[in-house]
């Protein structure tokens, strides 16, 4: 992408000299998985210090309500930390959107709590990947900016929700507010090999509920996760540009979720809806995907046209992706 600039050596030797491997220490050692408010709220404390080094208006916004249905059908509220969000310079040319997640998939009662070194060089703990190191480096990197010549040309805000690991649903509404008007969004979550190899896809997953009615009763069945379940595995195994995704082919299954009790009970759900309900189901849920997949595309082209002309703006070489340049 071109010779270093003196600027940018200067801003790069700066962000090596921030404690990222004393603060991912300090911040792994709290608790935060997604449903540990406590443990969220005592790492939203340590990261609002840090992040107070910036300039800007530094604020905790509230999550969104969020509901979940559960297994008799019934609506239930869903507790979700708070989100931290800075805003620095917002007049500036360029904005940026910088995101990450304080919380992690491990809950305060996982055997997996301490951090530990497998080897010289290598830390293992949990969130320390995922992605308490990812928000040190972002915060190394925001300081030597500010630090730059160059930083009144520069805006952006900073997200760092508590529920990426449950969907980011408490979260939407602050993202989408955050994303609009800016140049490009960086998550500094790892997606790369130990060689440095930038990964461009992978699997993923989603969450839903669907309440199927017996016929002239008001109660849903017990089992609708489980049927639910049951349609989307057959979602992942659509064809994508012609041919099988091995990667999706090996991943599916359907496996009995939170609200069935045992396998016969799916059986009795797809006896008593029918087969016609259940066809008509499937293609709906096939409608969404599509949807999902459609759009990301275009959000994912939009980005790389974006980040490469920001780039190419600065002085630095549009990028290839996947063989292809944007």
């Amino acid at each position: 992408m071109g010779e270093v600039s003196s600027t940018e050596r200067e801003a790069i030797e700066r962000a090596a000299a921030e404690p990222m491997l004393d603060q991912v220490q300090a911040w792994a050692a709290v608790n935060s998985g997604s449903r540990n408010l406590g443990g969220l709220e005592k790492i939203a404390g340590l990261l609002g210090e840090a992040f107070a080094a910036l300039p800007g208006q530094l604020e905790f916004e509230q999550p969104g309500a969020v509901d979940a249905i559960d297994p008799a059908g019934r609506p239930i509220a869903m507790g979700h930390g708070k989100h931290l969000h800075l805003t620095v310079r917002p007049q500036a040319p360029v904005q940026l959107l910088l995101t990450g997640h304080m919380d992690t998939v491990f809950g305060v009662d996982h055997e997996f709590q301490q951090t530990r070194w497998l080897e010289d060089g290598v830390l293992n703990g949990p969130g320390v990947a995922d992605m308490k190191g990812g928000i040190a480096v972002m915060l190394a990197a925001l300081k030597a900016v500010e630090a730059s010549p160059l930083a009144h040309r520069l805006g952006y805000e900073v997200v760092i929700n508590s529920d990426e690991e449950v969907g980011s649903l408490s979260s939407a509404d602050l993202l989408a507010r955050a994303a609009r008007g800016k140049r490009a969004a960086l998550t500094y979550e790892p997606a790369a090999l130990p060689d440095g190899t930038l990964a461009g896809a992978r699997p993923g997953s989603g969450t839903g509920a669907k309440k199927i009615f017996r016929p002239g009763r008001k109660k849903p069945y017990p089992p609708a996760f489980v049927f639910y379940a049951l349609l989307v595995g057959g979602v992942l195994t659509r064809r994508r540009r012609g041919r099988r995704s091995k990667t999706m082919e090996q991943t599916k299954r359907i496996r009995v979720i939170k609200g069935g009790r045992a396998a016969r009970e799916v059986e009795a759900a797809q006896e008593s809806v029918g087969v016609k309900s259940a066809a008509a189901a499937v293609r709906e849920v096939r409608d969404v995907v599509s949807d999902w997949v459609r759009d990301h595309r275009q959000r994912s082209d939009e980005f790389r046209r974006n980040y490469s002309t920001l780039l190419g703006e600065m002085g630095f070489k549009t990028p290839s992706y996947g063989g292809r340049t944007a």
